[in-house]
């Protein structure tokens, strides 16, 4: 008995080993269609997932709605004018310098008005940048009109040279200098007569005469530069300069600047 008993475990171990090696037997064909039954993937479709799904009292899950794109936004500007209804929009519409009348139609005439525009500015920066581009618009406003431009000039340079802002002031004293050699140097092509020169310079010279006390050294030595400047142009020379020196003194509140 215990013989038969040994053959039959014998045999059986050998069917085991038969079928773990994939060579059939009684499990073989079981093992085999096993593995051969497909896994559900993660990233199968949702129609693959619901078929495979079990079916259940609520019935068959809805289909996965498509994401929508956000929608772009997109500016609409209307229609194009010339702008010249925009100042019923703002506050504060600044007044035209051609229609005030005056020194100040006088400069928009010879300059434009958006340069005036930055003069008047309660922005120092767009007075600092009137004073820049001033400079660079005397060449075209002396073959225009020399004399106009002359004067329109040595006005604006009179008020920006009385800035209390620093940058606007010192802009101006730069700007003194491009002046005379536009139209007193004696290689200009548009140079003005000596008698047109002294009387519209007496601004900036008394502006500049204003401030040459100023304890700051930046600021005295500005003034110093273009008094120099106008005492060595050709038809204002050092009487020009003295003579306001020692002049009367325009009244004044002393010790603002």
């Amino acid at each position: 008995a215990t013989g038969a008993m040994a053959r039959s475990l014998s045999a059986a171990c050998d069917d085991a080993a038969a079928a773990a090696a994939g060579g059939g037997g009684a499990f073989g064909d079981a093992s085999s269609a096993k593995g051969k039954q497909a896994l559900p993937r993660p990233w199968a479709a949702s129609s693959e997932l619901q078929s495979n799904a079990p079916s259940s009292s609520l019935g068959k899950l809805p289909p996965l709605a498509p994401l929508k794109a956000p929608a772009r936004k997109v500016d609409v500007l209307g229609a194009q004018t010339d702008g010249s209804n925009l100042a019923a929009f703002l506050g504060r519409a600044p007044a035209s310098p051609a229609g005030a009348g005056g020194e100040a139609a006088a400069w928009a005439a010879a300059f434009g008005d958006p340069l005036v525009r930055d003069l008047m500015s309660s922005d120092w920066k767009s007075r600092e940048a009137a004073m820049l581009s001033l400079a660079r618009r005397l060449p075209a406003a002396a073959a225009s009109d020399a004399e106009a431009a002359y004067t329109a000039a040595c006005g604006m340079l009179a008020m920006a040279m009385r800035d209390k802002v620093a940058p606007v002031f010192h802009s101006s004293l730069a700007c003194v200098g491009a002046v005379l050699a536009t139209f007193a140097s004696p290689d200009a092509p548009r140079r003005l007569p000596d008698a047109s020169l002294a009387g519209p310079m007496r601004g900036p010279a008394s502006a500049a005469l204003h401030r040459v006390g100023n304890a700051n050294s930046r600021v005295h030595d500005g003034c110093v530069s273009a008094l120099m400047e106008m005492a060595a142009a050709p038809g204002l020379g050092p009487g020009f300069v003295g003579d306001l020196a020692l002049g009367e003194l325009p009244p004044g509140r002393p010790g603002r600047d």
